[in-house]
């Protein structure tokens, strides 16, 4: 009996200390992972990105908020300016980045030194950016589900409500006035031309659904990690699609 109990002691010791080495591995490989991208995020220069036929104008990214850091965000938005991305929009279903832009703001800022180009944020015109003797710009939004089909169902209603009070004809209502009214509450950007998702499934999660028609999807990889490589890997998997546009 007492034999018994020793050999489970023994066992049970022995998993704790494997476990423990694990994690601990674990944590030095990420952190190992993020001094790599920091190092080289520093030296990142458009024509070692994408030396391809072509790039993207606009990258959105669906955002996991489980899964990654500021920093990891920070990362993707500083080596997309350094790839002459012009446009850069976080996607949170939830609205968490929304609420705490202020932390993933202070992030870039962090990360951003000798990466040259000026960041212009939407959510805070008064601030005009950081050049560092570049004309490269990128322009930062952050969406929620709030954002997506929730808009087009309010302004629906409040172009009906409008209608019903000022009596003006159903007929004016067409889907020209309903984009003009659409395009008044968002900044003027093109559709995104990749779109980052994490895991193994696609889905957009509620991502404003007028401004994918022609987005390529793209997965991030299965383990959620964000590395330099793989964000590079992305770009030339863009460079390569052929889109026939229906044809």
């Amino acid at each position: 009996m007492l034999g018994a109990a020793l050999r489970r002691a023994l066992w049970l010791l022995l998993h704790a200390i494997y476990a423990a080495f694990a994690t601990v591995d674990r944590l030095a490989e990420r952190w190992r992972c993020h001094l790599q991208a920091y190092r080289r995020a520093q030296h990142l220069q458009p024509e070692s990105v994408l030396p391809m036929l072509k790039g993207p104008v606009h990258v959105a990214y669906l955002v996991c908020e489980r899964q990654h850091s500021y920093q990891d965000l920070a990362h993707l938005l500083l080596w997309s300016l350094a790839a002459g991305v012009q446009y850069f929009t976080f996607y949170d279903r939830n609205g968490l980045l929304k609420k705490n832009e202020d932390k993933l703001y202070a992030a870039v800022e962090t990360l951003k030194v000798n990466v040259p180009g000026q960041i212009k944020w939407t959510n805070r015109p008064n601030i005009n950016g950081y050049k560092n003797g570049t004309s490269r710009k990128i322009t930062v939004n952050i969406f929620s589900s709030d954002d997506g089909k929730l808009r087009v169902v309010s302004l629906a209603r409040d172009m009906c409500s409008v209608d019903r009070v000022t009596n003006i004809d159903a007929d004016s209502v067409s889907v020209e006035s309903f984009d003009r009214r659409l395009s008044d509450l968002y900044p003027l950007m093109p559709e995104p031309n990749i779109a980052i998702y994490c895991g193994e499934s696609c889905c957009p999660d509620g991502f404003l659904p007028w401004h994918i028609r022609l987005t390529e999807f793209l997965s991030l990889g299965s383990d959620h990690s964000v590395k330099l490589e793989k964000f590079v890997q992305l770009l030339e998997t863009y460079a390569r699609c052929e889109q026939r546009f229906g044809k």
